[in-house]
This record gives C-alpha cells, sequence and structure tokens, in this order.
C-alpha cells in the first residue's frame, strides 16, 4: 500500500506539465514542504506551534528523477530533526517509519505517510508524513529535513530493505534566534505535507 501511495504521488508530478498546452517560459513543477512543529508537556498540553515552509534540495531532485525512470526503487521515508544540543541526546532526531534499532534513544518509529487529495481536481498530490519524538533531554531543533531511502531499480519496493542508500528530499534550517526550544520529557509532533505544484 506505502508503496501504491508512493507511486500515486510521483504520477501527480506529471499531471501539471501535461495540462497546460503552453506554459509560461518560467513555468515549472514545485515540490514543497509545509511543516507544522507542535511542542506538548507530558499532559498534552501545546507548549508551542511552528509552521513554516521549505523546498526540495538538489539531492531530493536527483533522486526524484531516478525514481520516476525506475533507475532506483523506494524504500522508506524518516524525518530527522536536529540542533545543539539536540533534544535526542548526542545524535539528531529521527522519526521513522520502523522500530529503532538496538533501541536507539534518537530514533522514534512513529511516522505514518499517506496522501490527501486535492479539493481542486480530487487527484492525489499532497504527501503527508507526520510522526512524534520525545526529548530525553533540554536542547533545540534548529534544522529540519525529510530523507527519502531508496534501493537500486532492481529492488522491488517491498524488499528495499533498512540500511540502503538514503538522501535528503527537503530541508530547512530555522532562522538563528527562531529555533525551537524543547524541554526533555516534553513531545514534539511534526506533520510534513509535501505538495507538487
Amino acid at each position: 500500500m506505502r508503496r501504491l501511495v508512493f507511486a500515486a504521488a510521483l504520477a501527480a508530478l506529471a499531471l501539471p506539465a501535461v495540462a497546460q498546452s503552453s506554459p509560461p517560459a518560467d513555468a515549472g513543477i514545485q515540490v514543497v514542504g509545509a511543516w507544522t512543529l507542535t511542542v506538548t508537556d507530558p499532559d498534552g498540553a501545546v507548549v508551542e506551534e511552528r509552521a513554516f515552509h521549505n523546498d526540495l534540495v538538489p539531492s531530493g531532485a536527483s533522486v526524484l528523477s531516478r525514481l520516476l525512470i525506475g533507475a532506483l526503487s523506494h524504500g522508506r521515508w524518516y524525518i530527522r530533526a536536529q540542533g545543539s544540543p539536540s533534544p535526542c541526546g548526542s545524535a539528531g532526531c529521527q522519526i521513522d517509519e520502523i522500530a529503532a534499532p538496538n533501541a536507539e534513544p534518537y530514533w522514534f518509529g512513529t511516522l505514518t505517510s499517506n496522501l490527501v487529495a486535492s479539493t481542486a481536481g480530487g487527484s492525489f498530490d499532497t504527501l503527508v508524513l507526520s510522526g512524534s519524538l520525545e526529548a530525553t533531554q533540554d536542547g533545540v531543533i534548529d534544522q529540519v529535513s525529510t530523507v527519502e531511502v531508496h534501493c537500486q531499480g532492481t529492488v522491488a519496493p517491498e524488499d528495499c530493505a533498512p540500511g540502503q542508500t538514503d538522501r535528503t528530499f527537503t530541508s530547512r534550517r530555522l532562522d538563528a534566534g527562531s529555533e525551537l526550544a524543547v524541554a526533555a520529557g516534553q513531545t514534539v509532533n511534526v506533520r510534513v505535507e509535501i505538495s507538487f505544484q
């Protein structure tokens, strides 16, 4: 099912290009990430919420091209949240679709991915990644990324196991002074909407 969701999202990329008979010279397909980070206390009370956008990075564009022609096979997504100091100990936080190997304290297997249908045309064109992490120490989040894990195109998506190659897809460094402070025991709920416009 997850593979079909990803294939439908990739297919949505081609729709705007063929829908226009004569696009303006500066028109193109954009991949945009709309982020919402919500920090909550252990009792569920919202401490802070932050919303911002980011765009496709060069490594993400390269992966996307190779996925579209079948040179790569999609494995899974994960979200990386980094800061200094990190709220997840010595490593950055990783919100993944799979459980943590060896109970790593910075790895949270809470990520879900699905598609949201466009209200305008009814096509699946927004990939939604969401999950959460729990801070193990006081820290900050000053950079976030979506990461795509893949295998060679000869590997079936369902056989693209953990430990394969990954590339940053979208990324954003928060401006100085706008870092997200997180206290030990607080939860950070992350939602990313990747749309193709």
